[in-house]
């Protein structure tokens, strides 16, 4: 909504943007972590203003999860991580407790981030 104030008359205006909303799970999390896809770090790091980026905590947990020693992943990459995507509680969004993550769960998350060099 816009309101506009001139010669002491007041105007509203409301304007419907079309917004686009992406979800990112714990492999899209992954993948932009590692550097492994152009188009979800562009995604994330240049963020229009009618983009709406969006995430959990245990998505992050995972990804974050999945990181090993010998990965190289940049501060920068986590500030802009925190700047532009929002982190909502897994616990209120699907009434469920979060599961440990396994050594499994890390391998399979890995293969899925790694496995696929299309940069997509």
């Amino acid at each position: 909504m816009k309101i506009e104030i001139s010669n002491g008359a007041e105007r509203t205006e409301t304007r419907q943007q079309s917004r686009h909303a992406y979800f990112l799970a714990a492999e899209a999390l992954l993948k932009y972590l590692l550097g492994k896809s152009d188009r979800i770090s562009t995604l994330i790091m240049c963020r229009g203003m009618d983009t709406e980026l969006m995430t959990t905590d245990y998505e992050l947990y995972k990804a974050f999860g999945s990181i090993k020693s010998y990965d190289d992943v940049t501060r920068m990459k986590l500030v802009k991580l925190f700047e532009n995507v929002d982190i909502v509680s897994h616990r209120k969004e699907n009434r469920e407790e979060k599961r440990v993550l396994t050594h499994e769960q890390v391998e399979q998350l890995r293969k899925q981030a790694l496995g696929d060099d299309k940069n997509g």
